[in-house]
């Protein structure tokens, strides 16, 4: 299967900007042990926007994106951030 997915280029003046399929579901369970990300056809190609819209090269390392129940997962989730780092190991 080919899927071709658009992200908003990254321009620093406005920051990153998300686009979400219609009818997105995403819920995020977790516990000290195990996290399970649960989402629909919609939720899952959102997520995997939101994830190269982050692996642009023009986006600094350090941003994040925040997803929280009620807004933007289902209101039963617990929250979920996406961040950049940077491509260098620490020693």
């Amino acid at each position: 299967m080919d899927k071709h997915i658009s992200i908003v280029p990254y321009d620093p003046t406005q920051g990153i900007r998300l686009l979400w399929d219609d009818g997105f579901i995403i819920s995020v369970q977790g516990d000290h042990d195990t996290v399970v990300i649960q989402a629909n056809q919609a939720g899952l190609l959102t997520l995997a926007r939101h994830c190269l819209t982050l692996a642009q090269a023009t986006v600094p390392p350090g941003t994040h994106l925040h997803l929280d129940p009620a807004t933007d997962l289902e209101d039963d989730s617990i929250p979920l951030i996406l961040a950049k780092i940077a491509d260098e190991r620490s020693a």
